[in-house]
C-alpha cells in the first residue's frame, strides 16, 4: 500500500475521531466498544496493528503485544509500587509486600484506621508475627488505651511467644490493664481472668502457675517481692488434689508462708519456730461450721524450778503466785535423791501445788485453800485433805492399766486412809467388788 504524505495539519470538522477504529456510532454519536469481545468483532485482524488504541466504555485499551484479541489490555502508565505496595497485571495496586523503611500511618480525630473483618473459626483480623526478638504489635498513647480488644464471644486480643514476653502492658499513671467482662446474667460468678499452665511433657505432681509481683528496690532493679502460687499436688485427674500458696520475701529471701491445701487444711510455715512472739491476748479457734473465731485466751502457768523443803501440806518458798495460778515444782536434784525433804514419809519425787491464795510465803503451806498433790517413793499420788490429812489416791501403775486393791477383810478396807471412799475393792478369796463407804 503506498503511503500518503502530509506536509500540513489535518483538521476534522467534526465529532468524529480520524481512525475510525477506535470506537464506533451510536444514535449518530462517537462512543466506545462496551467490550473487548465487541472490539475484537469489529475490527477484523487485518485492520491491527500493534500499538492501535481502542476506546472499551469510557477506559483506553491498546494491542500492547501483538494483534491476536488477547493482546487488547488496558492502556496504562507504566508505574511501580513497593514498601508494603503491589502492581498486578491488571494496573492494580494493592497492599501486600515488603516494607523498605519504617512506615507512619498519621491519623485524625475525623480520619482512623480501622481493620474490620468477620472472620471464624482460626482466622483473625488483625494479626502481627515477629520472627525475631521484637514486638509483633506496638501500642503507644497518651491518655487513652494503648491496644483496646473486645469481642462478644471469642478473643477480643490474643499474644503468644515461643521464649519471650506474649503480652506486655504498662502505663505511667492509669491503670496499666483493664479486664471487664458483661454477661447477661446477675447472680452468678463468672470467670474474667483465665489462667492456663501447659506443658508440652509428661506432668508430674508439682505443676503449678504462679503470678509474680515484683517492685524496684534500692539498686533501681525490679525484685521479686510475692508469689501466688496454684498448683496439682497430685496431678491423677480422677483424684487430683490441688494447693493455693503465698509466698514471700524477708531478708532478701522468697519463701512460702502460707499453704491451702486441697483437703481444706491450712499451713502457717513461719509459726511453730519460735521467731514470732508476744503476749497474748486472744486465741483463735474454730467453731462447728469450720469459722475461724476469736476466743479468750488461756490462763497463763508458772514453772518454779526451786524446792526448799517440804512439811506435811506444801513448801517453804519465797515465789509469789498469781492468784489461781497452776506450778509445777521439781527437785533441784536428781528425781528421787532430794534430801532436805522433812515430811517423814519418805523422798518426794515430785509435787503440784494448786493455791488460789496470792502469798506462798508461810511454811507448812501457810496459806487456806492450799492443795498439795505429790508423788513418794512407794508410787503412790498422795494429797492433803481439808484437815491437813495426807491420803494417796493412786497407784502409779493404776495409771497404766485397770487395778483394784484386795483386803483381807471390809474391815482392814475400812482401817486403811489410802483406799479413798467410793474406791472400789476386793476380799481375799471372794470374787465380789465392794465399794467402800
Amino acid at each position: 500500500m503506498a503511503t500518503k504524505i502530509f506536509n500540513d495539519n489535518i483538521q476534522l470538522y467534526a465529532n468524529k475521531a480520524l481512525d475510525n477504529r477506535t470506537g464506533q456510532y451510536q444514535n449518530a454519536t462517537w462512543v466506545g466498544y462496551p467490550s473487548t469481545a465487541i472490539a475484537n468483532a469489529a475490527l477484523n485482524p487485518a485492520v491491527r496493528h500493534q500499538g492501535l488504541t481502542v476506546l472499551i466504555g469510557n477506559t483506553e485499551y491498546w494491542y500492547k503485544e501483538g494483534i491476536l484479541d488477547v493482546h487488547l489490555i488496558t492502556k496504562t502508565i507504566a508505574i511501580s509500587a513497593n514498601n508494603g505496595l503491589n502492581v498486578f497485571t491488571n494496573g492494580n495496586i494493592q497492599l501486600g509486600g515488603t516494607l523498605l523503611k519504617s512506615t507512619t500511618i498519621d491519623t485524625t480525630s475525623l480520619y482512623t484506621l480501622t481493620v474490620a473483618g468477620a472472620n471464624t473459626g482460626g482466622n483473625v483480623t488483625f494479626q502481627g508475627i515477629n520472627t525475631s526478638t521484637g514486638s509483633a504489635i506496638y501500642g503507644d498513647a497518651i491518655s487513652g488505651d494503648g491496644i483496646s480488644g473486645k469481642s462478644t464471644s471469642g478473643v477480643g486480643v490474643s499474644a503468644r511467644s515461643i521464649s519471650g514476653i506474649g503480652l506486655n502492658v504498662s502505663s505511667t499513671t492509669s491503670f496499666a490493664g483493664i479486664f471487664n467482662i458483661r454477661p447477661a446474667s446477675t447472680g452468678t460468678v463468672d470467670t474474667i481472668i483465665h489462667l492456663q499452665r501447659d506443658s508440652s511433657g509428661t506432668v508430674t505432681n508439682g505443676i503449678g502457675v504462679k503470678l509474680d509481683f515484683s517492685i524496684k528496690s534500692s539498686d533501681g532493679t525490679l525484685g521479686s517481692a510475692n508469689h501466688i502460687v496454684s498448683k496439682w499436688t497430685n496431678v491423677t485427674t480422677a483424684s487430683a488434689i490441688s494447693q493455693f500458696e503465698i509466698w514471700g520475701a524477708n531478708n532478701g529471701f522468697l519463701s512460702r508462708k502460707l499453704a491451702l491445701k486441697g483437703l481444706g487444711g491450712l499451713t502457717l510455715d513461719a509459726y511453730g519456730l519460735g521467731n514470732i512472739i508476744g503476749t497474748v491476748a486472744y486465741t483463735l479457734g474454730v467453731d462447728i461450721e469450720g469459722n475461724v473465731i476469736e476466743t479468750t485466751a488461756p490462763a497463763t502457768f508458772t514453772e518454779v524450778d526451786t524446792l526448799q523443803s517440804v512439811t506435811n501440806r506444801g513448801f517453804v518458798t519465797t515465789n509469789a503466785v498469781v492468784a489461781g495460778s497452776l506450778e509445777s515444782r521439781t527437785g533441784t536434784t536428781t528425781i528421787g535423791s532430794i534430801g532436805n525433804v522433812t515430811s517423814g514419809l519418805g523422798p518426794i519425787f515430785g509435787a503440784i501445788t494448786l493455791r488460789p491464795a496470792p502469798d506462798m510465803s508461810v511454811a507448812g503451806g501457810g496459806g487456806q485453800g492450799v492443795s498439795t498433790i505429790w508423788i513418794k517413793s512407794d508410787f503412790r499420788v498422795y494429797y492433803n485433805t481439808s484437815g491437813n490429812v495426807q491420803k494417796a489416791f493412786a497407784f502409779l501403775d493404776d495409771l497404766d492399766k485397770p487395778s483394784i486393791r484386795t483386803f483381807a477383810s471390809d474391815a482392814a478396807a475400812d482401817a486403811d486412809a489410802t483406799l479413798l471412799s467410793g474406791t472400789l475393792y476386793k476380799i481375799t478369796g471372794n470374787r465380789t467388788i465392794f465399794q467402800k463407804p
